[in-house]
């Protein structure tokens, strides 16, 4: 592709001389190099720079085993979700890169049947804009049919496998054969030096890895405040309506649309795969992109500087609309190069460029609104642009209005639904400036914490030190949220280079301009990543094709600069431990029940949500109280977010008494109500717009008093209230098959039935456990249980026994010996126990002993008796 700007007649920015361009280089490079040595050192000094691994490299085999054996009797454990998730992903794909080639060839009207791998730009670049594109196509289809109520299994399979046909038609019509593809990435491995071919196994090796991430329990806030949670209303109530318990129904909500597409066909983790896919789409864009202005060797080099960041990594495979957004803007500003290079060269392709670049801007809209400052600067370039042409260029061509069009085909359909809801097409912003009144009275624009409107040039440092991971907390260093290669942002200085084109200097000026003014609205990095990839990534490729160019010392010392800002990134997050994390998921067959998170809240409220699911018949709903984190039930719901007063809170201040509260919940068929332990504390606490008062709160719990309490966390912080006496629901019962899926909530429920005193019963669900099929370390804690259990109940032989056919049986676990020394120290044989312990300890359970509160109790043995 033709990268022309210096036309005659064109404008023209103001150049500097060679000696002066190498001293302003020079100089920055050092300035980015003396501050990494002082990160390094300040991060030294706290003791914790780089973490130690959570978990093995490689789980137990008979573990693995035990799980493959499970999903070839058809059991939904890890290993076929997995499998479901990538088969789901790769269809849905399949959609977006073949709808995506349809739109992009009918924009620039490539007649014919042009060929699938010989796009006028590079296959990396093509193909991350048919992904792109068709990502977007699919958001818009599916808020289409989500308005006239078509959302069922049955339309989420027919339009995956129209993308299936689609594209095998295409290449097929294309005549790419596997002959042909192995041919060209051989010739690509025969070409490419040994550097080029280290750093394209990494990368690639390390994005594979990086998906097993999908794997894993969503435990971002805002993915179960509203990511998850609005798709699955939406699904269960059959269209996509604005809820005004959830201000973020009324938002744009392109991201929402394709998880919902990933619910009907029944995969949460083929929703974060999408998130994943745009990953990939970012880095062969990137890579293509910046190959194209200088060669493949500066590409891959640069593409650390972002892949490397730990915002990246946290939001990769994390259901929520950031990354996407981030992905478009990047996408817009590589489509807005083009359009300005090409302005006096070609006219036409210019317009088509401007007109992609409008359609990019607005899906990023579409996917999240603070995309409005890229679109607002962006049509200011576009604007002047065009003014200068009118006034100076004889040759004019405008790129504005293409622009703009492109902009309103992608954005148009959410901000009309918005205007004709609301009267405010970015309600509730600026609801004074388009008359619209406020829905409900708690509607008001989202605050978004820190930022430099609020904190002034405070609130910059602070954003540089969070960045940079130089943020304390007692003493402490933060994780940092980009790393030491966010001063490769420095490199921006590239601008003035001479040789560096008119669309690449002016883009990255605008885009440095929106980052600037998104900071006046938030300084939370994950809004900020789509500009901050290009303001690092692009300066940082031409820095290094500059310095070869040059074909002196700057090269080593360029290079040096560079890789040590990668370098102290890279260990600041600690990749070895998120790969070693990885390669454990996915072959350790990760179901989603048997991991705990960091959020008891959340955990309490699937496995809550899962026993509902098993036990509540259809045909009711579910309300719940005091609960933001609405997702997991498979019935129809009402639910409120944190933004919004609670549903049932208004309810109970509508109601005249607690009896006509109850008579108005019959009404709306709801016969279940989930409810948090603190909903009074919290519901009452909260500001003065979103207080429920004492009231509404005592009809509300005089309702609660006349339900049953079906079952309770094993904090008995979330609770579930069946409300219709005339749909009787059993007494919950738990089974191996609720041990199976979630074996952690199970153990922890054991373990509050026995200190409740209920031995028999304690008994039982220690030995469904032991008999279940979950990992082998929750079948040793539940077999000391067991043991604890039986001697309870006076049965010290029978535990004895039980305790050591396990170690025979299992004689290369630590837990087998510790559970042995807790027998012995129970049964008075205390002669036995250093030794097992000295067993344990050499297998790995020094932890478990020094941490189960069952066995920290050996630790306090005389000192005669412990070696």
């Amino acid at each position: 592709m033709k990268n022309k700007s210096n036309n005659k007649g064109s404008f023209k920015p103001p150049a500097l001389d060679k000696r002066t361009e190498l001293r302003l280089l020079m100089g920055t490079l050092a300035f980015i190099f003396a501050l990494n040595v002082y990160l390094l050192v300040q991060q030294q000094k706290t003791g914790d720079y780089c973490l130690p691994p959570s978990r093995g490299f490689l789980p137990y085999f008979s573990d693995a085993v035990q799980n493959i054996g499970l999903m070839l009797q058809g059991y939904k454990n890890g290993y076929w979700r997995t499998v479901l998730g990538y088969s789901i992903f790769l269809m849905m794909s399949s959609f977006f890169v073949s709808m995506g080639r349809v739109a992009f060839n009918r924009l620039f009207s490539i007649k014919g049947a042009a060929p699938f791998f010989a796009q006028e730009l590079s296959v990396l670049e093509s193909a991350s804009l048919y992904y792109i594109l068709g990502s977007l196509i699919a958001s818009l289809l599916w808020f289409g049919l989500g308005l006239i109520g078509w959302l069922n299994v049955g339309m989420g399979l027919t339009f995956g496998g129209l993308g299936l046909a689609l594209l095998c038609w295409q290449i097929k019509k294309s005549q790419v054969s596997m002959t042909s593809l192995k041919s060209k990435l051989l010739q690509y491995w025969r070409e490419v030096t040994l550097i080029e071919k280290v750093l394209t196994v990494f990368i690639m090796t390390f994005l594979v890895l990086l998906s097993t991430m999908s794997v894993r329990l969503q435990t971002y806030s805002d993915t179960l405040l509203t990511h998850l949670v609005l798709p699955n209303y939406y699904i269960k109530e059959g269209l996509v309506a604005a809820y005004p318990y959830h201000i973020h129904s009324y938002f744009p909500q392109n991201t929402e649309m394709l998880v919902m597409w990933c619910l009907l066909l029944g995969s949460e983790m083929a929703a974060a795969l999408t998130v994943w896919g745009f990953l990939i789409a970012w880095v062969l864009l990137a890579w293509g992109f910046i190959k194209r202005q200088t060669n493949n060797l500066i590409a891959l080099a640069t593409l650390p500087a972002f892949l490397s960041a730990p915002v990246f990594l946290w939001f990769s495979t994390t259901i929520k609309s950031d990354f996407s957004t981030g992905t478009f803007i990047f996408a817009h500003y590589c489509a807005m190069v083009e359009a300005i290079n090409q302005k006096n060269s070609s006219p036409n392709a210019s317009k088509r460029w401007a007109l992609l670049a409008g359609v990019l801007c607005g899906g990023a809209v579409g996917h999240k609104l603070n995309a409005l400052f890229a679109f607002i600067f962006s049509s200011l370039l576009f604007a002047g642009l065009d003014l200068y042409a009118w006034k100076k260029e004889s040759r004019k061509t405008f790129l504005t209005l293409p622009w703009l069009l492109g902009c309103a085909l992608s954005v148009a359909p959410w901000f009309l639904r918005a205007f004709l809801v609301t009267g405010n097409p970015i309600y509730p912003y600026l609801n004074e400036f388009f008359g619209a009144a406020a829905v409900k009275p708690w509607h008001t624009a989202i605050e978004q914490g820190n930022s430099l409107s609020s904190l002034g040039v405070g609130g910059a440092l602070l954003f540089i030190k969070q960045a940079l991971g130089m943020s304390y907390v007692n003493g402490t260093i933060q994780p940092a949220d980009w790393g030491a290669s966010l001063l490769l942002i420095l490199l921006v200085v590239m601008v003035f280079c001479s040789e560096m084109n008119l669309g690449l200097r002016l883009v990255i000026t605008t885009a440095g301009i929106s980052l600037a003014s998104i900071l006046t609205y938030s300084l939370a990095m994950r809004y900020m990543i789509g500009f901050l990839v290009f303001l690092i990534v692009v300066p940082t490729a031409w820095t290094l094709k500059y310095s070869l160019r040059e074909k002196s010392s700057i090269v080593f010392i360029a290079l040096f600069v560079i890789m040590f800002s990668f370098c102290q990134t890279i260990f600041r997050t600690n990749i070895v431990d998120i790969l070693q994390d990885c390669v454990y998921t996915i072959l350790s067959g990760f179901n989603l029940g048997n991991f705990n998170t960091n959020d008891a809240g959340m955990d309490d409220l699937r496995w809550l949500t899962y026993i509902m699911n098993k036990r509540c018949p259809d045909g009711g709903k579910t309300i719940y109280l005091g609960v933001n984190y609405a997702y997991g039930l498979n019935k129809p719901f009402l639910f409120s977010s944190d933004l919004d007063k609670d549903v049932l809170g208004v309810m109970g201040e509508q109601a005249g008494s607690a009896g006509q509260l109850q008579d108005k919940l019959a009404q709306l068929g709801i016969d279940n109500i989930v409810v948090s332990s603190s909903y009074k504390d919290y519901l009452g606490g909260r500001s003065e717009r979103l207080r429920v008062s004492d009231p509404s709160l005592n009809k509300i719990n005089e309702v609660l008093g006349n339900a049953k309490l079906m079952f309770a966390s094993p904090d008995q912080k979330m609770l579930w209230y069946h409300l219709n006496s005339k749909n009787v629901i059993d007494p919950i019962v738990l089974n191996k098959d609720d041990a199976r899926e979630y074996p952690f909530k199970f153990k922890e429920h054991m373990v509050e039935v026995f200190m409740k005193n209920h031995y028999s019963e304690a008994q039982r669900l220690c030995e469904i456990l032991i008999d279940a099929e979950v990992d082998m370390d929750i079948k040793m804690y539940a077999q000391r249980w067991l043991a604890i259990a039986l001697f309870s109940k006076n049965e010290t032989d029978k535990a004895r026994q039980s305790v050591l056919e396990v170690t025979r049986k299992y004689p290369y676990r630590s837990e087998s010996y510790l559970n042995e020394a807790l027998i012995s120290y129970y049964t008075g044989h205390y002669d036995e126990i250093p030794g097992l312990l000295e067993r344990a300890v050499k297998l790995g359970g020094k932890f478990l002993l020094e941490n189960d509160p069952n066995l920290k109790q050996l630790l306090k043995l005389p000192s005669s008796s412990f070696r």
